[in-house]
Formats: structure tokens, sequence, C-alpha cells
């Protein structure tokens, strides 16, 4: 059984696969459960767009606001087990309601894009001096334990290779400076995080180093170490938020910036037209968009983008687009 609202008349931000479970007895309402999906998804949709530190300022229980910024819905399973009913819901929200909604509490939102990176935890004991990777590596095996639906990264782990290990074993007294850059050639990345735990007595430090396309960072964190497995989870679960926040900062929103462009392409080239129109209306950063000229030639549009030039750029070349830019007007090609 299903049920749906239908009409989505703008772009959305979208949260599937939201399981409720409601006692199914003499008070049981719907409306009730349709309320709690929205509650539930909106939580997921503002922890993937916005920094950590501004949860705190979002009031997750107002449903008369949250219900303002939904777009459409979909119950698309539910059934009744033990007395319970247990509904899956997707839920769209509309994008500018809820961008509106985050610029009014001075809160700035970033695009929720999903992203596989490489990650590379390597842990170091400075009692034994001992490097421990892959397998035997304790945040290594756990790492990719957990599931959370609020989180966009996703985490592939280098397979056991005794040549990387030997290296980074060579470098073991400099590992805070060494150039990871050169070592992952081989595998092709040219993103990734890097994770060096260094444990003593009761402390563990972490230093990360983190690269996003042209964006690197270092961050240094410190925990208070116990040999237990709510202690590791507990880390790597942090650890995952703050690489969450410097993915998010890769990927802001600045409703202040109104970049005006104009972009051409060739008229008689509809499946680029096609494409680039879908591009323009599934980007984050895309505020409106018209066409402001058609000639048997070029097709002209006029676009206010929520960037800089370079970011369109960059974000139109990882779509695949070859754009020229000698020109006042750009073209693609």
């Amino acid at each position: 059984m299903s049920f749906s609202t239908t009409g989505a008349k703008a772009k959305t931000y979208n949260v599937e696969n939201i399981e409720i479970i409601e006692p199914y007895n003499l008070g049981f309402k719907k409306e009730i459960v349709i309320d709690k999906a929205f509650k539930s998804a909106f939580e997921i949709l503002i922890s993937r767009i916005i920094n950590s530190d501004n949860i705190k300022s979002v009031d997750f229980n107002n449903i008369d606001e949250i219900r303002t910024m939904v777009d459409s819905f979909l119950i698309q399973n539910e059934k009744f087990i033990d007395n319970n009913y247990i509904g899956e819901f997707n839920i769209s929200f509309n994008r500018k309601d809820v961008l509106n909604f985050l610029n009014s509490k001075n809160i700035t939102a970033s695009t929720p894009k999903k992203k596989k990176i490489l990650f590379i935890p390597i842990y170091i004991d400075v009692s034994t001096n001992e490097l421990i990777m892959y397998s035997e590596n304790k945040y290594y095996k756990k790492w990719n334990k957990s599931n959370n639906q609020k989180l966009l990264l996703e985490y592939e782990l280098l397979t056991e290779d005794l040549e990387d290990f030997e290296v980074i074993k060579k470098n073991l007294s400099n590992i805070e400076n060494f150039n990871f850059d050169q070592l992952l050639k081989k595998y092709n990345k040219d993103e990734y995080i890097v994770s060096i735990f260094v444990k003593t007595k009761n402390n563990l430090k972490v230093l990360s180093k983190i690269k996003f396309k042209e964006q690197f960072s270092i961050i240094n964190s410190s925990f208070m170490y116990e040999e237990t497995s709510m202690v590791t989870e507990k880390v790597i679960n942090n650890l995952k938020v703050i690489f969450e926040n410097e993915w998010k900062k890769v990927n802001r929103i600045n409703l202040s910036i109104k970049l005006p462009l104009k972009v051409s392409i060739k008229s008689k080239n509809i499946d680029l037209i096609n494409r680039f129109e879908n591009a323009l209306n599934n980007s984050e950063f895309t505020f409106d968009y018209q066409i402001d000229k058609i000639t048997s030639e070029n097709t002209t549009y006029k676009i206010i983008y929520n960037n800089t030039p370079d970011k369109f750029l960059l974000n139109f070349k990882d779509l695949n687009f070859k754009i020229d830019i000698s020109n006042e007007i750009w073209s693609i090609q």
C-alpha cells in the first residue's frame, strides 16, 4: 500500500527510507505518524547541510514550521506487525524554503553532496614505537561498522599492502610531515583523509590530513584514552563529524553572492542544452536562470549563481562540461 502527495513545484532536498514505528491501538492517527516522519527527515536533512556547531540553533520539534518546508512525501511501504504500525517514508523539502529558513537564523548551508573518500588510519603506540595498520588496527576494523543517515562521506579503506606499510614505517619518525600524495599516486587518488592516531598512556592524539579537491587542511584532535570499544566508537564518531564539517566547507552555499553569468550553447545541440539545463536545475548554487536570447546559432542563458566564477567552472567541469571563458559570454562546447 502507498500514499503520496504530488505536484512538486520546485527543486527539492530528498530524504529517503525514513522508518516510523507507532503502536497500532485506539489512539492511532496517521497524521501523528506523518508528522514524526517529517521531523525525523528534517533532522537528517539539516544535519547533512549545516555545520555541527549550528545544530543546536534549530528547533526540530516545531512541526508547524517544518510542514511549511515539505514539498511532497511518499509512503512507499507500510505494514502491521505485533500491534505496531511500521511505515517507510520518502520526504521532499523545498530547497529555497529550507535555505531561507536557515538564512533567517544566520546559518550558512552547504549542498548535501555525497562523497566517496579514501581513508587511511595509521595507529602508532608511542610506548613501543609500533606502527599498526590494516586489520590489526581497531580504528581500521571498526570505521565502517556503523551506518548513519546524517553523514555524507562514505569511506574507502585501503586493502593490505606490504609496500605501503614499509614506506610509512620508514618515514615513521617524521610521519606528520610525510607527503601522502606520492604514496597515493598508484591508487589514482588525489583526494583523501589520512588520520595518524598517536597513543600515549592516557591520551590519544589524532592528526588528520584532509584533501578535498584544491582544499587541504590539517586538524588536530585529542581524546582521553581508554581500552574500551565504547571509547573507540566515540572517537570514530567525533572524527567523522569533524570530517563532515570540512566537507561542508567545500560545498557552502553563499546566498549573499549573486554572481550574474551569461553562457551560450549552439542552438542545434539539443542534447547539450538539455544536459546543461538539467545540471542547472540540480545545482544547489543556481539561484535562478532564464533563456536570455535564442538565435539560429546560439542559445544564451542568464544565470544567477550563489558562488564564485571559479566554483561554477569547477562544478561544471566535474559534470564533464567544457567551458570557453575567453569572451564576455562564456560558451559551452
